[in-house]
């Protein structure tokens, strides 16, 4: 079954051009961002492809996804750790991970399977 985990698409400085940043609180290593929405999508994808990769490498733990409410509460405390605004044209966005099957092929673990649920 494909895993898609939620993604916080933020925009920066609304109406001055500052493109949009993509936090996807289960994978805290992956910075995305972009210009529009679509881009950002497409490079928050690309950055989840890659750390799910690295994990497996390492044996690491693949978090299982977190539900939507947790991202959003985990999206506004970040942004208000760093000082940052919370806009209210911040939407929520599902990015696929890589089938499992395909990357995982008999490395690491779920977290949820070693009972370390995200």
């Amino acid at each position: 079954m494909k895993k898609f985990y939620h993604a916080g698409i933020v925009p920066e400085n609304a109406g001055q051009g500052g493109g949009y940043s993509v936090y996807i609180p289960d994978f805290p290593q992956v910075a995305a961002g972009g210009e529009n929405v679509a881009e950002a999508i497409d490079n928050a994808t690309s950055a989840l492809g890659l750390a799910w990769h690295g994990m497996i490498e390492q044996n690491m733990a693949i978090p299982e996804p977190s539900t939507l409410k947790d991202v959003q509460s985990l999206v506004r405390a970040e942004r208000r750790q760093d000082g940052l605004p919370y806009p209210k044209e911040t939407v929520y966005h599902n990015i696929p991970a890589p089938n499992l099957d395909d990357s995982r092929n008999g490395h690491g673990r779920s977290a949820r399977n070693e009972g370390r649920a995200a």
